[in-house]
């Protein structure tokens, strides 16, 4: 159907153009043997065609006039669509939809312990948007006393907090200039000063590369926004920048005893302030995306690296002041942490490899200061982070 639609696509723009013919794509295109399979064979040939008919533009210039391609914003649309919605790494269009996928495995995906959670979902669960269309969602922050209220941050599409456990739902942050929040920390003393601060833009990078300027073109950060009212308004914090700096804002964490202290991964390096963010200063140049405190000793914190030919963890001693590196995985490129309260001298690392999929699970057991992998069988579902939640695949994510 999708092959089919860009045939239609193909054809009505072909038939608008006057410039002089040649043998088209088209013509490939309605070859059996030859027929795209995947949305980057279908991309390629479109790309190829325009650029044998010297299209670059929506407005073209034919013997010096400028003309108008009246399709050429139909292909763009189409494109645009379903580059969001294929595999990414194999161009594979989709076969089905969540919900299908979902009944398929409900029953693999319920927990089974002795405790008997029951799961359920709290957002929306229909959308205009087709094939995942409901979107993601950055992060997740807790009322320290109030069971039912609660925020969540999305990457375009704001900042929402509920009050009723999920039943219903108020964007805080619809009159800012940027609505993706990508972190959300309340102070210790919330229930009684209502103060919180967000992380503005989206840290995993935007939308599609074909907008143009790389994945931080369309929805980069701010800054750090702080508010006293529980999030009714907002107020700019010594962190801030212009959308049009393209910087991004990956993680902030507050000192969980002293809220004058917070410390930010940046593009520009991880940054620490001491007076609840008035000001700031760069601590560490490298760009790290994900941050956390030792539980229960928040003078040592972790930070792993992205964006690097290899993976770093980084640890400090001295609460983010000063850093030295805890472990490099080589070939790595994103990574994640996690640690626990339950036994804080444990720390994860979830590596990536180039291709976004698992190259490796890291974990330390003197608080940070040595790794040893631990997913040693990794041949087994390789795809745990890829297109298919069986986990079977190429390890690409």
């Amino acid at each position: 159907m999708k092959k089919q639609l860009f045939t239609v696509i193909l054809i009505v723009f072909t038939n608008c153009i006057t410039i002089g013919q040649t043998a088209s794509v088209l013509e490939t295109l309605e070859s059996k043997n030859n027929s795209p399979e995947n949305f980057y064979e279908i991309q390629k040939k479109f790309n190829d065609f325009a650029k044998n008919k010297q299209l670059t533009s929506s407005p073209l210039t034919n013997n010096g006039k400028p003309e108008k391609i009246p399709n050429w914003n139909l292909f763009k649309r189409w494109e645009y669509y379903w580059e969001q919605r294929v595999d990414r790494v194999t161009g594979e269009f989709p076969k089905t939809n969540a919900i299908v996928e979902y009944a398929k495995t409900e029953n693999s995906l319920k927990k089974k312990s002795t405790y008997n959670e029951n799961w359920t979902n709290l957002g929306t669960t229909t959308s205009d948007g087709g094939y995942a269309g409901l979107g993601r969602i950055n992060c997740i922050a807790f009322h320290p006393t109030d069971n039912n209220t609660f925020w969540v941050g999305s990457p375009s599409g704001g900042l929402w907090k509920t009050t009723n456990g999920g039943s219903s739902w108020a964007i805080l942050n619809n009159n800012l200039s940027v609505l993706g929040v990508s972190d959300i920390v309340l102070t210790n003393d919330y229930a009684t000063s209502n103060t919180m601060y967000i992380v503005t833009g989206d840290r995993d990078g935007g939308s599609m590369w074909s907008l143009g300027g790389g994945q931080v073109a369309d929805n980069a950060s701010v800054g750090i926004l702080k508010s006293t009212d529980g999030g009714a308004t907002w107020n700019a914090t010594g962190l801030t920048y212009t959308a049009s700096n393209k910087k991004l804002v990956y993680r902030l964490l507050i000192h969980p005893s002293n809220n004058q202290i917070l410390i930010a991964t940046t593009t520009d390096g991880i940054q620490k302030s001491t007076d609840g963010g008035a000001t700031w200063s760069v601590t560490n140049v490298n760009r790290f995306i994900d941050m956390e405190f030792k539980p229960g000793d928040p003078s040592i914190v972790y930070a792993s690296t992205v964006g690097y030919s290899s993976a770093y963890v980084f640890r400090s001693t001295n609460t983010g002041d000063t850093w030295s590196i805890a472990v490099t995985v080589t070939n790595g490129r994103r990574s994640e942490l996690a640690v626990t309260a339950n036994d804080p001298t444990v720390v994860y690392q979830l590596v990536a490899n180039s291709g976004g999929g698992v190259l490796g699970i890291y974990k330390s057991t003197n608080s940070g200061a040595s790794f040893a992998q631990v997913n040693t069988n990794g041949a087994t579902n390789p795809g745990m982070l890829g297109y298919y939640s069986d986990g079977s695949g190429a390890a690409t994510g």
